[in-house]
């Protein structure tokens, strides 16, 4: 048992580190709606594994990472953890409850 729970810390440890690392490399992505141009998204890294999203600059949440893949970055709203979005390196998409995933702007990283 004590083995399982030390083996645990050391993924939450490296998982931390990865976060860290990954937002220090891409710690901006910003995009236009699909459908209006005129709305623009940012999502910017705050600290570590913590981000914020804004709709034509204003905040509209606090999320977490949970997911580093080499595709995407996924995190969860911190209010509500049902309530997900990715950010890849041309689109953003958001997904709640398990439905399916809905692109909704295109953009990039930018540092």
């Amino acid at each position: 048992m004590k083995m399982l729970v030390q083996a645990a810390a050391l993924v939450m440890i490296l998982f931390g580190m990865a976060s860290a690392a990954l937002a220090a490399e891409k710690p901006c992505w910003v995009g236009r709606e699909e459908d209006n141009k005129r709305v623009f998204w940012s999502c910017i890294n705050t600290e570590g594994s913590s981000w914020t999203l804004s709709r034509n600059s204003v905040v509209v949440g606090a999320f977490e990472t949970t997911n580093v893949t080499d595709e995407f970055i996924e995190m969860k709203l911190k209010t509500d953890k049902d309530f997900r979005l990715r950010l890849y390196k041309d689109r953003m998409s958001m997904n709640q409850n398990g439905d399916r995933w809905t692109t909704i702007a295109i953009g990039k990283w930018q540092k």
